[in-house]
């Protein structure tokens, strides 16, 4: 649009609301369109009164088409405001456009160019166009079907003006002439007869007469009688308000002379489309199927023969037309039963490049990221799905990686986590690394995993226990891991509660030192009818007197630990040797024992000389009781 007129009226100069050029704009505009929008202001576009003298917040927008001596009939958008930029006394401004412009158009150029403060400018500047639900529109469009005198639109003056914009799109050029339209009125037109469509004021200023006239004058005429409506008028108008919020309408829908005779023909044309004419239709790759309900029956046909809906998307639909096969496809893929595969997802067999054109619809169809992880977890990766095993993920893992989804990124809840690699890396070198940490910390059923970690471990040796207990965040979560090792190991009684000191001395925490506790001794429990190890206890006494708050209760239980604890060392690490860790699963690893050592001699037997029988029975006697006082005060406290 490049040919318009812009007319001012205003206090500018102290002169009163006069006529204002300005001399930005180039020469003053002609007499014939100062002449109407004068005549307007008597009736339409007033000058803003005192109840709007702070609506330059909320400029009224409006258009109608007027009659300008020696220029024919033109469209006038009219912005009008009061107070800020408005000026004290508010001023009207007038963009006169020739009829034959769309009136959409003149709508839409006016809007680019209002400015930052509320009135036209000099230059368009850029305006990203909101979107409108189609079914804001189904309401006016049917009272403006049944020739309505006043058609009320609801919400902000903003919203009203680009739903306004979008009925001036839906309808022929007679129709919007035929109107005065307006973000909402500021006085009610007593003069000028035509129907009017309109919104309320704004509610931060309606409080106020003319505000609540307007409101009035708004409300529905029980006397008037709507025009009727031809059969199937309800879907015509449905189609109509789809279509408008994509595209505007053929300049051939534009023509016709009423929104009665626009029906008509989209009930012709449009409607009769039927699922049979489908198949046909988007081969032929018809731009009917993009409006009113037809998309939905592209959708339906989709579902319903997914083959040929891949044969099409492998052929480059254009991509109003691919969106639409594909969320049929896609839907049908959700809804689909467990071991169904409409889409051809991998392992499917499928036309040859599908699964790569896939692949690159669903980037498009999810350019968020986590939309995108959703619905593959969902319907890909599940249970049931096409790739619902671990295996099969790890299968298709380049079709994955097609996607954008890395399987080194425990975060997407996709790949498994990798039990192989951290039983090896823990049984080579004695750790688990960052990155499997993140893997087992975001595994749905971390014990679960941590399970499978063992069970490629012939035998877990204490320092490795100690690594996976560290894992779990919760002391109920090491208590777990230390009873599925011990259920693993083959230790049994004193063994196991060697074992079991040689993991709390490599504990790095206190929680983890308080989880081989409890966990040894219900373990212990199940094989010991009497006394538990006195290993065990040693390990135990010795964690406790760390924590003991009083002195001599400390040193209590320390020097308890110390009578208690073994002479010889029993490692079932330091005297064993490493496994021998096999990666291939048909050969099991296992541990290569090594050779007892001999048996250390005790000071009685490098002792020449007998032991007196009185020494004898005064050391068993004093022993006895430093044994037996911290076991009772032992066993009292695992009662606790």
């Amino acid at each position: 649009m490049t040919e318009h007129v812009v007319v001012e009226w205003g206090d500018k100069s102290g002169g009163g609301f006069v006529p204002y050029t300005d001399p930005r704009r180039g020469a003053p505009p002609p007499r014939a369109f100062v002449k109407v929008a004068h005549d307007l202001q008597d009736d339409v576009v007033h000058q803003p009164p005192d109840d709007a003298r702070d609506n330059d917040r909320f400029p009224v927008w409006g258009l109608q088409q007027v009659e300008v001596e020696d220029h024919g009939p033109q469209w006038c958008f009219t912005v009008q405001g009061r107070g800020g930029a408005f000026g004290r006394a508010g001023s009207c401004q007038f963009l006169f456009a020739p009829a034959d412009d769309n009136p959409a158009e003149v709508w839409a150029y006016g809007a680019t160019l209002v400015g930052a403060d509320g009135r036209l400018g000099l230059a368009p500047r850029p305006v990203t166009l909101p979107s409108v639900p189609a079914d804001s529109l189904v309401g006016p469009l049917t009272a403006l079907a049944q020739r309505r005198r006043r058609i009320a639109l609801t919400g902000a003056p903003t919203e009203v003006a680009w739903v306004i914009l979008h009925l001036i799109s839906a309808l022929p050029d007679a129709v919007v002439a035929e109107h005065i339209w307006m973000t909402f009125p500021l006085n009610i037109p007593i003069l000028d007869q035509r129907p009017s469509v309109t919104g309320q004021w704004p509610a931060e200023q309606s409080d106020n007469l003319n505000a609540r006239q307007v409101a009035r004058w708004l409300e529905p005429d029980p006397a008037e009688q709507p025009d009727p409506l031809p059969p199937r008028a309800d879907e015509a108008i449905r189609w109509l308000a789809r279509t408008v919020t994509t595209r505007r309408l053929d300049a051939g829908y534009r023509a016709h002379p009423s929104v009665r005779a626009l029906l008509e023909t989209i009930i012709a044309d449009e409607l009769d489309i039927t699922e049979a004419d489908v198949g046909r239709l988007v081969h032929a790759h018809d731009r009917r199927l993009r409006d009113g309900l037809n998309p939905e029956l592209v959708r339906r046909w989709a579902g319903q023969q997914p083959n040929a809906a891949i044969s099409e998307l492998l052929r480059a639909a254009p991509s109003w037309l691919a969106d639409e096969l594909l969320e049929g496809l896609l839907e049908a893929q959700r809804h689909a039963e467990p071991g169904q595969n409409p889409a051809k997802f991998p392992p499917a067999n499928a036309t040859r490049g599908w699964h790569e054109r896939l692949a690159e619809l669903l980037r498009a169809r999810y350019p968020e990221r986590n939309g995108l992880l959703q619905f593959v977890r969902e319907h890909v990766t599940a249970p049931g799905r096409p790739l619902g095993t671990p295996e099969l993920v790890l299968q298709h893992r380049g079709w994955l990686e097609r996607l954008g989804i890395a399987p080194n990124d425990p975060s997407t809840g996709i790949f498994p986590v990798p039990v192989k690699e951290i039983a090896a890396e823990l049984a080579q070198a004695g750790r688990i690394s960052a990155a499997h940490r993140d893997f087992l910390h975001a595994a749905p059923d971390q014990i679960g995993a941590l399970r499978k970690v063992v069970e490629r471990l012939p035998e877990v040796a204490a320092d490795r226990a100690a690594v996976l207990m560290t894992v779990p965040h919760k002391e109920d979560g090491m208590r777990q891991v230390l009873e599925l090792v011990l259920d693993h190991n083959p230790h049994r009684d004193e063994r196991a509660a060697t074992w079991l000191a040689e993991v709390m001395q490599r504990a790095t925490s206190e929680r983890v030192r308080s989880a081989v506790v409890t966990a040894g001794e219900a373990y212990l429990g199940r094989f010991q009818a009497g006394p538990l190890p006195a290993a065990f206890l040693s390990c135990v006494l010795q964690f406790w007197s760390d924590g003991e708050g009083d002195p001599a209760s400390a040193r209590l239980l320390r020097d308890a630990a110390s009578r208690l604890k073994p002479t010889a060392p029993a490692s079932t690490t330091t005297h064993r040797a490493e496994p021998v860790f096999q990666h291939d699963d048909a050969r099991p690893p296992v541990w290569v024992e090594p050779t007892p050592p001999p048996p250390a001699e005790t000071e009685e037997e490098e002792s020449d000389a007998p032991a007196s029988p009185w020494t004898v029975v005064l050391f068993t006697v004093a022993a006895a009781f430093v044994i037996l006082l911290p076991v009772i005060y032992l066993l009292s406290r695992l009662g606790q």
